[in-house]
């Protein structure tokens, strides 16, 4: 009975210290995020603009007045909720994030209780997810990717119930998670398919026709709800997810990229050593594996459905991302860390499942020393790598339109404090909507008119452009159709008044 008691005191422990560093993860990412808000990419000023006009009644329109059809509709619904209660737009997307994080490193915690027997280690597992630099670098912009992660971490134990004991509940929930994540991000079909091919591969005990209907079944609920945005989105812009460029890189490239990103998250450096040190991802994946599926662990039937989820998505979610990345425009995949942010929960359980697996065979003293040197090597790598990022982005700002090299232009405080009543146009137009809160169109869309709109119009010209490539357009080309009466000027941008030539 006591030991009982004390057994349930323990966990009850466990779980306190999991809470604490979900907290702390928030505390990270709020402070990062302090000084101006979330970093702001234009794609984050896309689903803002979305958000805005959602809140208004205009259903889901760009920054540039366009249909909002390049993204999944499901990150600015969240934001609209949050302004519907009163929250700043910019505010929320800061404190979604945040709590999201948190959220998913308690449900990590979950996992690595699960799946690890030894409870120092199963922390030590948790506070390598709290000390995480895709995930943290994620949740400190404002972009879709952590929202992502923590609706593949929640579908994850509804499917894996549902492949040991056929419940139709778990399937419903497994079924309406995967549709959201879909909803947030394209790529979240890969969920669905991996959830399918699992059912095929894992209920054996069930007739194969049946497993094949559960298959469908989940694929059909589960995407729905995005084949209508896509047809919404072909109804609206003849594309089923807008424009897009040819992929600037080549398959080999993309492989190389991958291999240094993924790199990157073990060794404190993103540039040299993660370049010089990509070849140990082979050489780690494959010790990985061995040692779980060939050194099988007690209770190995027990986490195969997990071993069998989660590898099958990581390989199916690389393998999708570096092809698609190959055909589509994408920034470089290995400088863009939150495109392979969603799969750092799963990896590193799978390491720490290995490794504890491994040291199953040491006694327990060197059993301890191996935690001891991990915890120490966590610490160093992790606050090497995770450290100096927060604390510049403290200092400087989160990033993008949210940093010190933006916000202290004269020209933003122009912008912010002088009304351009009119038609705006802008070779960095989510800068100029993000700063005045008005439509902003593009070059390309002004270089395409015949003649101006009725009232005043405005070019608000960067010398050089933060995000958008400045070889694009030329002012010259814009002068030899519409005359430029300067409004303000200043060493990195100048006002103009459009008019007739």
């Amino acid at each position: 009975m006591d030991r009982d008691v004390k057994g349930a005191e323990s966990r009850v422990w466990i779980q306190v210290v999991i809470a604490l560093l979900s907290l702390l993860g928030v505390m990270l990412v709020l402070f990062s995020t302090s000084k101006y808000g979330a970093g702001l990419s234009p794609d984050s000023m896309e689903y803002v603009a979305a958000a805005r006009n959602l809140l208004a009644g205009d259903g889901y329109i760009q920054s540039n007045g366009q249909p909002f059809a390049h993204w999944p509709p499901l990150f600015p619904a969240i934001l609209a909720a949050f302004g519907l209660v009163g929250f700043d737009l910019l505010i929320a997307v800061r404190l979604v994030n945040a709590l999201a994080f948190g959220l998913i490193v308690f449900t990590s915690g979950q996992f690595f209780l699960k799946y690890i027997r030894f409870s120092p280690f199963a922390l030590l597992g948790v506070f390598s997810i709290v000390l995480s630099p895709p995930l943290l670098y994620s949740a400190s912009w404002g972009l879709s990717e952590t929202i992502f992660t923590l609706l593949l971490v929640l579908f994850v134990p509804p499917m894996i119930r549902f492949l040991k004991t056929e419940q139709r509940f778990p399937f419903g929930v497994a079924c309406a998670l995967g549709a959201l994540a879909t909803l947030q991000r394209f790529i979240g079909a890969t969920m669905i398919v991996v959830g399918a091919v699992t059912i095929v591969l894992y209920m054996r005990w069930i007739p194969l026709a049946r497993r094949i209907k559960y298959a469908l079944v989940l694929g059909v609920i589960s995407a729905a709800p995005t084949l209508g945005w896509l047809a919404r989105n072909y109804f609206l812009t003849s594309t089923f997810s807008g424009s897009r460029g040819a992929s600037a890189y080549t398959l080999a490239q993309n492989i190389s990229f991958t291999f240094q990103a993924l790199t990157a998250w073990f060794v404190p450096s993103y540039n040299f050593l993660a370049e010089s040190l990509g070849f140990l991802l082979p050489l780690l994946a494959t010790t990985v594996i061995l040692s779980l599926f060939f050194i099988r662990p007690k209770g190995f039937k027990k986490i195969l459905s997990f071993l069998l989820v989660s590898e099958i998505f990581i390989a199916f979610y690389i393998t999708f991302l570096v092809v698609s990345s190959t055909f589509i425009f994408y920034d470089k995949l290995s400088v863009s860390h939150r495109f392979f942010s969603p799969l750092y929960v799963f990896v590193m359980l799978l390491i720490f499942m290995s490794i504890e697996n491994i040291a199953n065979y040491l006694s327990h003293r060197r059993k301890l020393r191996v935690i001891w040197l991990m915890m120490a090597l966590l610490w160093v790598v992790g606050l090497m790598q995770v450290g100096p990022v927060v604390l510049e982005q403290h200092q400087q700002g989160a990033g993008g339109y949210n940093s010190v090299f933006w916000q202290e232009k004269p020209v933003v405080e122009w912008l912010k404090t002088s009304p351009l009543p009119g038609t705006l146009y802008s070779n960095e137009h989510t800068a100029v909507y993000l700063f005045t809160q008005q439509v902003t169109h593009m070059i390309d869309e002004l270089l395409t008119q015949t003649q101006l709109p009725a009232g005043d119009n405005y070019l608000v010209w960067f010398e050089e452009p933060f995000f958008f490539t400045s070889h694009l357009f030329e002012l010259e080309e814009i002068s030899s159709k519409f005359g430029l009466e300067r409004v303000a000027e200043y060493s990195y941008a100048t006002v103009y008044r459009l008019v007739p030539r």
